[in-house]
């Protein structure tokens, strides 16, 4: 899946600055806000295709509000355009051929010396590495962290539409789900919900049953909304406690 560049100053800058808060200063709360497929439509961006359907988009007011008020970076790249290879490095700073998962499973393919030549989602997880990244450093500085929306950096996750629901008929949540939690909730993150753990039009079992046919679709009312929840619940607690949240 294609997605939008994040730049790569500013993701050192969000590095720089995790790294060098003080406990004792007024911490400002983060949104990081990774979107999947999202062209550019704004002025400075090359011009779209003329075969491109830009009817079928919704307008973004509040996304151009923050565009309008804050920097724009109009040259500037992430490590990849794909998502799982690009997420992850937003979470550690690294270079996606640096994922260690990545490079066991080149080793396995042949390659001896170890180094990940194949930066791909499949290869790109954080397996190995869930203690580094920028959710542990900023719940050490005090942060309350969440996670919503799209994750992919977990390698197990089994292709059984099914086992998203441990009961299809009531919508109960099953065990897919409260395990990819938990791997997220082990990078650093004290609140993981409304997330998408793969692509859920491809997780399907063997008898053909899709997650999107059980009712997990991708929703971005529903990211928005645990978001919000998180904010809100986090702020309602100690109204200044610190938060990051990152909602792909």
């Amino acid at each position: 899946t294609e997605m939008a560049r994040p730049g790569a100053f500013a993701l050192a800058c969000l590095y720089f600055f995790a790294l060098s808060v003080s406990a004792a200063s007024a911490l400002p709360n983060v949104v990081v806000i990774i979107p999947d497929d999202m062209p550019c439509f704004w002025s400075e961006c090359p011009a779209l295709a003329a075969s491109f359907n830009t009817q079928k988009y919704y307008s973004t007011p509040a996304i151009d509000m923050i565009r309008d008020q804050g920097v724009t970076f109009t040259n500037a790249y992430g490590a990849s355009s794909t998502c799982a290879p690009g997420r992850y490095s937003v979470w550690t700073g690294r270079y996606p051929s640096r994922s260690k998962y990545g490079q066991s499973q080149m080793s396995a393919c042949g390659y001896s010396d170890g180094v990940l030549v194949d930066v791909k989602v499949a290869n790109t997880k954080l397996d190995e590495e869930l203690g580094l990244g920028i959710g542990k450093l900023l719940q050490e500085k005090g942060y309350k962290t969440g996670v919503f929306g799209k994750w992919h950096l977990k390698s197990d996750v089994a292709a059984s539409a099914s086992s998203w629901f441990s009961d299809a008929a009531t919508k109960t949540v099953g065990g897919t789900y409260t395990d990819s939690q938990q791997h997220v909730r082990n990078t650093g993150v004290d609140t993981a919900e409304g997330l998408y753990i793969t692509n859920l039009d491809n997780d399907c079992d063997a008898s053909g049953l899709c997650a999107s046919s059980l009712g997990f679709s991708h929703n971005p009312e529903w990211v928005t909304a645990e978001t919000n929840s998180f904010i809100n619940a986090t702020l309602a607690v100690n109204a200044s406690q610190p938060f990051f949240c990152v909602v792909s």
